[in-house]
């Protein structure tokens, strides 16, 4: 069964801003090219600069979340650039997580915005966190191991379909 991971206001308009920022500087990278006249410093900085602009919003975009599906074996976190399966049996907890634990939240090697929030975060309450979201509701915490997984699907109910397809006690 499929779940839907719907952006949030808020991670739109951080994506629509960041491109449009990326596009301008991108625009004087290449005018700067333009106006390099064969001089290689300009030419390898302005080029080095368009690479880093156009590799930071597709690697965002690859490694963002787009849904969520539970099949018989995985919670799948479908992304454009590979699944991110997660065993069913794994799973030693799921349930909701309120707004309040997450409070001081700190991105430590993770995106917050550009096409969701996903990555590796830290709270307080949680700790140490692997963060796969579009939005800012629906906090679900999936625990396998000594790994703390956050997803945020529009429809809480995963919570019942993950907890049906896996027999012992969550």
């Amino acid at each position: 069964m499929d779940f839907k991971a719907s952006k949030s206001m808020a991670v739109q308009i951080i994506t629509i801003g960041v491109i449009v920022l990326f596009a301008f500087l991108g625009y004087n990278n290449v005018m700067g090219l333009i106006h390099a006249n064969g001089n290689l410093t300009p030419i390898l900085i302005h080029s080095c600069s368009l690479v880093f602009l156009a590799g930071t919003i597709l690697l965002c975009f690859l490694l963002a979340p787009q849904k969520y599906s539970v099949d018989a074996n995985y919670l799948i976190i479908h992304r454009p650039l590979s699944d991110k399966r997660i065993l069913l049996d794994s799973i030693i907890e799921i349930r909701k997580v309120d707004k309040s634990e997450l409070k001081g939240m700190i991105r430590t090697f993770g995106v917050a915005g550009l096409f969701g929030n996903y990555g590796k975060f830290y709270t307080n309450d949680l700790g140490n966190i692997t963060m796969y979201g579009t939005q800012n509701k629906n906090y679900i915490l999936i625990r396998i191991q000594s790994k703390k997984i956050l997803i945020t699907p529009d429809d809480s109910c995963i919570i019942e379909q993950l907890k049906s397809k896996k027999p012992t006690d969550l």
